[in-house]
């Protein structure tokens, strides 16, 4: 098993800001080790783990689809659109939950303590092996807390870590949040309301100065105005090689 991968996170300090664009462009990188989308680690983060049984319980149940992303849907949470994949938009991750369960178990055993920064890397790793990747080629574990407040978990729980967060126009930003909100709401037949997050758009990045994070900020606009360029100065940031 490789115990020498350094990690980077993928977070925002707002919705809407291109986190999981980003997070795509790079889980197809031969030197990182991923999963795509973002995963529920709420359960884990907030209880004490007796045994390595009683972390896959806690991550199965917040992640019941994990395990066939096709079975996804627009009303849950995370989606992160797994259930449309492919250029037919019809395409699914399968992972084997038999090999995915004995492989975590084996590698949590190999680390030695229950903390819950092994836990999520015993997630990752379990994930890879069962999809047959190389791990001897990977130089990154790339996790994707996503939100504010989980960033500033994962620091903690690795603080070493890189972070790379994505910032748009804020203009931009709440109008997406707020088309958002209205298809969601049309959807799920709820009454529409405006979205607030007005608090995240004055704090900005400064919880995550204030927390010492060790983060490259990407303007999702660099992204597609000039992609290469950008992807290049984050291989550089996280140290691999650009592909």
């Amino acid at each position: 098993m490789n115990n020498n991968l350094k990690v980077v996170n993928i977070g925002h300090y707002i919705n809407r800001t291109g986190t999981l664009f980003l997070h795509s462009l790079l889980d197809n990188h031969p030197q990182i080790l991923t999963i795509p989308g973002v995963l529920n680690f709420n359960d884990i983060l907030k209880n004490k783990i007796s045994s390595s049984e009683k972390a896959l319980e806690l991550f199965e149940n917040e992640n019941p689809k994990f395990f066939d992303t096709s079975s996804f849907n627009i009303f849950d949470k995370n989606n992160s659109q797994l259930f449309y994949l492919g250029e037919e938009k019809k395409s699914k991750i399968i992972t084997n939950k038999r090999v995915f369960k004995e492989t975590f178990f084996e590698v949590l055993k190999e680390f030695g303590d229950l903390s819950k920064g092994n836990i999520i890397k015993s997630v990752y790793l379990a994930y890879a092996i069962s999809h047959n990747q190389k791990l001897d080629e990977k130089k990154i574990l790339l996790l994707h807390p996503h939100e504010q407040k989980i960033c500033l978990k994962f620091k903690k729980f690795f603080p070493s870590s890189k972070f790379l967060i994505p910032i748009r126009n804020p203009i931009k930003v709440y109008f997406s949040l707020i088309e958002t909100r209205r298809a969601k709401c049309k959807l799920r037949d709820m009454p529409y309301y405006p979205r607030g997050s007005f608090k995240e758009f004055i704090e900005g990045l400064n919880n995550f100065k204030k927390n010492n994070l060790n983060m490259y900020v990407i303007r999702l606009e660099d992204l597609g105005n000039k992609m290469e360029d950008t992807m290049k100065k984050i291989c550089e940031y996280i140290n691999i090689e650009f592909n």
